[in-house]
């Protein structure tokens, strides 16, 4: 038997999410509560922002402060400061930037492919492509 160190009751040891390095391998918080903490993070207080800033940082790599800071100058194609998402190489997972969802959808829809953005280009301004 453990106590859960949130709502003090005493439970089972299968009560509690496995942790390495603990006294018995296991959280020092039970199931029950480490989930209604886990919902009141995300549903309270800016648990949202908290989310969005876990999947830049698990999926990029970029800290917070980071992110802000690449924002700053919002879409690096067309400068607007709305619906940016990070813009990164499906091939290596390297980030390229900060896009609009916009701009960032045009670029994949032509396949990331520079010489098919130049096309386009030449396309709009009505100048032949060499």
């Amino acid at each position: 038997m453990k106590l859960c160190t949130t709502c003090h009751v005493e439970k089972n040891f299968t009560c509690f999410n496995k942790q390495d390095g603990g006294k018995y391998g296991i959280k020092s918080i039970c199931r029950d509560c480490q989930k209604k903490d886990n919902e009141n993070r995300y549903y309270n207080g800016g648990g949202k922002e908290y989310q969005k800033y876990k999947h830049i940082y698990d999926t990029y790599g970029l800290s917070k402060q980071q992110y802000l800071e690449m924002t700053a100058d919002g879409c690096q194609i067309c400068r607007t400061d709305v619906d940016l998402v990070v813009d990164h190489c499906h091939d290596t997972g390297v980030v390229r930037g900060i896009l609009c969802r916009q701009c960032n959808t045009g670029i994949g829809n032509l396949r990331d492919n520079a010489e098919l953005v130049l096309r386009a280009y030449y396309y709009l301004g009505g100048s032949d492509v060499a």
